[in-house]
């Protein structure tokens, strides 16, 4: 049978050729590191076996897909004295002393309801620490952090899928595409370090390999890749907008349960080329 943590099975499970071009991807290039809280998910009754298997699947998926490592920092060196400077998003320290290559990252359990943020959270992702090149520009996250709800073993949905969206926003997807900084001359992945921002006026996506390629897909030039603008804090704006008139006209019901759209599906969650390439804006 064919090995689950193989790319074969992870471009299987997300219907995405990994290898169109025939060149197979090498695991080395991008390095994933996890740490686990695995008493969090232990306090709510959770097993292993119910997220770590899933955890790992996402980890591959991302590692198969990102082809070029990042500059190795240490966590919490924010002097930069063994390397290049790293800078905290949140004011906490993560990892302190600990060689990152290319990116950590943190993941633990919440019941949200309980803990009184309300009911149908799924949970959440993004950096918490980013490579600070100098005063002005910065880099791409060294160390990230995905909570996940209790609520995901409940609800009917495909886990691996919950892990590679979150893993998706620890990179930057929805959560780098806005200035953390307000300064607005800092460069970095929201302004395409300096040819222009991520977002347009109106809230929409114009990073140019997203948008390059989403014109190709659709077969006609397009200004804009659609950006979800409804729902809650978690979900507008940092994801694209399945339901625009441009999903519905260009593409089949299928990519517009992309993985990357504000919901996660029971199947059928699959890593468009679209998304990748804004990976590449970053």
């Amino acid at each position: 049978p064919e090995d689950k943590y193989s790319q074969n099975y992870a471009e299987n499970l997300f219907a995405l050729d990994l290898n169109r071009d025939g060149v197979q991807a090498s695991l080395d290039n991008f390095n994933i590191d996890i740490n686990i809280a695995h008493s969090s998910f232990e306090w709510y009754g959770i097993e292993e076996s119910e997220y770590l298997p899933y955890i790992n699947e996402a980890v591959l998926l991302w590692e198969s897909v990102i082809d070029t490592g990042l500059p190795t920092v240490v966590g919490g060196d924010f002097y930069g004295n063994y390397g290049d400077a790293v800078e905290t998003l949140d004011g906490y320290t993560y990892s302190y002393g600990t060689i990152i290559d290319d990116i950590l990252i943190h993941f633990d359990s919440l019941d949200y309801e309980r803990e009184g943020y309300g009911a149908g959270i799924l949970g959440e992702g993004g950096p918490v620490e980013i490579r600070f090149t100098n005063d002005y520009e910065v880099g791409l996250p060294s160390q990230g952090y995905i909570t996940t709800g209790t609520e995901v073993f409940e609800a009917d949905i495909d886990k691996t899928s919950f892990y590679a969206h979150e893993i998706a926003h620890v990179l930057g997807f929805g959560t780098l595409w806005y200035s953390p900084y307000i300064d607005d001359s800092v460069l970095g992945a929201w302004n395409q370090y300096g040819k222009g921002d991520l977002i347009d006026e109106y809230g929409d996506y114009v990073g140019e390999y997203a948008l390059e390629t989403f014109s190709e897909l659709a077969g006609e030039p397009l200004e804009y890749v659609p950006v979800e603008k409804e729902g809650g804090p978690g979900t507008v704006g940092g994801h694209w907008d399945a339901d625009h008139e441009y999903f519905d006209h260009y593409f089949n019901k299928e990519l517009r349960q992309e993985l990357m759209d504000g919901y996660i599906y029971e199947s059928n969650n699959p890593l468009s080329e679209i998304t990748i390439s804004s990976i590449k804006d970053l």
